[in-house]
């Protein structure tokens, strides 16, 4: 809306010769343009504007926009010779010049040396930036990012962290550099070689990440219900502004008639007057020719005057008709964004029903098969190999949920370390079933075993996302192919796949020969709602849903397409040198030091009874209670225990949020743990959380584990 608004005062301006107001608001566009990294239209924007910056004769618009055609050259140019230039326009800034502006011309000076790994320069041009902001905070904890970033790349270790810290603690009320400043404080710790702190501080930044994007998702609901009502307004106030036309040429009609009648009056004075002073012979005849020449001139004024008021009602016509039209489109437009909501809310909630119950199920199959695996020490190798499918089967349901709950956006990401390799081992078939048998598909791993840390469910709905894209395009025989493969980014890779992205990626491609997409639509496909399918055969949230994946685990995504040709989709993800996570870890013997007494809080019988039976088998002992109330009854009646794993989601006096309450009040030595196989958010569960369904690994892992509260 603000880019609409921009260019209609830069057109209006340009039609009054305005040369300042062009020149400002050419410029602001060209900066909105680059914070969209919409390059190639900021720099034909650029070309436009640059005649009006000239003529304006307005120092601090010039400054400005000189700096932005440098900012142009960081990103697509020539990032040294950008450098260079933004010093001496630095350097020759007057007292006219807002501090402001100097101090974001060496914030893009610290970006275009970071860029060219010279971090020397990078921090002495960050300080530079960071005396002249000293009066705007946001601007100035956005350039101490790029400082210790320049300082993370030079190697000077803990003091870094530190210095990170501290900032922090600074910019708690800015929540966008909170967030990067955690990944630069990431990155440090990952450096250090201390990656759980790092993939700690990562889980916190995407959590700040999704509470704005959150808050930014609320926002853009209201604008668009007041955007809405405003519209509604606007057209009550066209539908009177249409009658009070009418109106108005209905007086103008009668306004013309009575000055119609007036003329006749005059004119017919006049013909007596001066048929009274012709005498003789040419009497009759001198009457007969004035009278017909006011009679004629009379005519034609009033059939001048009719077609000037008929222009003006059918121009005046026109213009409410293609002003109706236009809301009228608009109006359809909010209908149908509204309606998407409401239908992905409406998807959500149904996801989040069926996964507590699901997960429920799944939860009593595999406790129930570890069980029996720790009870029964002579199965034969076939019931050990029928339980071990069992579990296999039980731990594929659970990675089902996961991805259902990933199409609804109602998970946040749980990553872990995998080799790629094995990942796509495991999704093989159901790539296959989604491309289909009438498209030829092939695979090639050349990943060389890599490791990532990833949540590996959200990796899988992204490629379901991009393959389903593919199959869309084609129209009818086609081919599909899927290409993992390992790649080394370095700091002078002409690829440019994005700042500080340095070292080893996995790159992951998806190219078909479809129908490609016009080059006019390539940076708007990962927008939210636009789609380039038929109306009501896609929501236009898959592209945007895999950006927002890729970039939430350290990615960046490309998009290549040729109409005609077909299009190749591509994005990588940082490799790691943390082990793999174990799909089938061994089922351990019981431990004698296991002499802790447990209750089980459990609405549904089965999985209460499963879990209690695991946990007698590992040693524990155990007690249940169906339901909160059951459980204030044991815990006021008998010896508390050592903790509690109670379900959130129960029936009666309270849920398992209101329980943990209840015992951290009255029991608050008892720890207490809390489960569920569905939770839209899990910001107020606690570190004492085990997600349904769990194996006896997570649940010896958390109980074994002293709570960090």
């Amino acid at each position: 809306k603000a880019f609409e608004y921009l260019q209609k005062s830069y057109d209006v301006s340009l039609k009054a010769n305005q040369a300042f107001i062009a020149g400002a608001a050419g410029e602001t566009i060209v900066a909105m343009l680059l914070a969209e990294e919409q390059y190639e239209s900021a720099g034909d924007w650029c070309e436009k504007v640059q005649p009006w910056v000239d003529a304006s004769n307005a120092p601090g618009v010039i400054f400005s926009f000189q700096m932005r055609r440098e900012e142009l050259q960081i990103a697509i140019g020539d990032p040294a010779l950008a450098a260079e230039n933004l010093r001496k326009l630095a350097q020759s800034a007057t007292l006219a010049i807002d501090p402001q502006m100097v101090g974001n011309a060496y914030l893009a000076i610290a970006l275009a040396e970071l860029k060219l790994n010279r971090n020397d320069a990078a921090v002495d041009a960050a300080n530079e930036s960071i005396s002249r902001l000293e009066n705007f905070p946001r601007s100035r904890l956005l350039a101490e990012r790029i400082k210790q970033e320049a300082r993370i790349a030079r190697g000077d270790g803990e003091a870094v962290i530190e210095d990170i810290k501290r900032l922090l603690e600074e910019c708690k009320e800015f929540i966008l550099p909170s967030v990067k400043l955690k990944q630069s404080l990431s990155l440090a710790y990952s450096k250090a070689g201390k990656y759980e702190a790092a993939l700690e501080e990562m889980r916190q930044a995407d959590a700040l990440e999704a509470k704005r994007l959150k808050e930014r998702g609320r926002e853009q609901v209201n604008f668009m219900s007041a955007v809405f009502e405003d519209r509604e307004r606007e057209r009550q106030l066209a539908r009177l502004k249409q009658e009070q036309i009418a109106l108005k040429s209905n007086a103008k009609l009668i306004e013309a008639e009575a000055q119609q009648q007036i003329i006749n009056a005059q004119y017919a004075t006049q013909v007596r007057n001066i048929v009274l002073g012709l005498s003789g012979l040419g009497l009759v005849t001198s009457t007969l020719l004035v009278f017909a020449y006011f009679k004629l001139r009379e005519t034609r004024l009033i059939a001048s005057r009719e077609r000037q008021l008929k222009d003006q009602l059918s121009q005046n016509f026109d213009r409410q008709a293609m002003l109706l039209q236009s809301e009228e489109e608009a109006r359809r437009k909010l209908e149908l964004t509204l309606e998407r909501k409401q239908r992905d809310e409406a998807i959500g909630k149904l996801t989040g029903g069926v996964a507590h119950d699901f997960n429920n199920l799944l939860t009593v199959v595999l406790n129930s098969n570890q069980s029996m695996l720790l009870k029964e020490k002579h199965l034969t190798v076939s019931a050990r190999e029928l339980l071990a499918s069992s579990t296999m089967a039980a731990q594929s349901g659970a990675s089902i949920v996961k991805q259902l709950m990933s199409y609804a956006r109602q998970q946040s990401l749980v990553t872990e370390p995998i080799r790629v390799s094995d990942w796509l081992r495991s999704v093989r078939g159901l790539f296959q079933q989604t491309v289909g048998e009438s498209i030829t598909y092939t695979e090639e791993d050349l990943s060389e075993q890599s490791v990532i840390t990833i949540d590996s469910a959200k990796l899988t709905t992204a490629i379901i996302n991009l393959l389903s894209n593919a199959k869309d395009a084609i129209v009818s025989d086609g081919i599909i192919k899927l290409t993992i493969r390992k790649i080394t980014l370095k700091v002078s890779d002409p690829s440019g796949w994005g700042e500080n992205m340095i070292g080893p990626y996995a790159l992951f491609e998806v190219i078909d020969n479809g129908a490609g997409i016009p080059k006019q639509w390539i940076s708007q496909v990962c927008d939210p709602f636009f789609t380039t399918k038929q109306s009501k055969s896609g929501t236009g949230l898959g592209l945007s849903s895999v950006l927002g994946f890729v970039k939430q685990s350290l990615g960046e995504l490309r998009i290549e397409s040729e109409l005609g040709k077909g299009t190749a989709t591509r994005f990588i993800l940082p490799l790691t040198h943390l082990e793999p996570t174990n799909i089938m870890p061994e089922v351990k013997a019981d431990k004698t030091d296991w002499n802790k007494s447990i209750l089980v809080v459990e609405d549904q019988e089965a999985v209460r009874k499963a879990t209690t039976f695991m946990l007698k088998m590992m040693g524990y002992k155990v007690s249940e209670a169906n339901g909160s109330e059951a459980a204030i009854r044991f815990l006021e009646e008998s010896n508390p225990p050592q903790i509690v794993i109670t379900d959130v989601q129960m029936p009666g006096i309270m849920d398992g949020l209101g329980l943990r309450d209840w015992i951290r009040a009255n029991h608050p030595n008892v720890r207490v743990i809390l489960t569920s196989g569905y939770m839209a958010t899990n910001d107020d569960v606690g570190p004492d959380f085990l997600q349904k369904p769990y194996t006896m690994q997570t649940i010896e892992k958390i109980l074994n584990h002293e709570a960090t509260e």
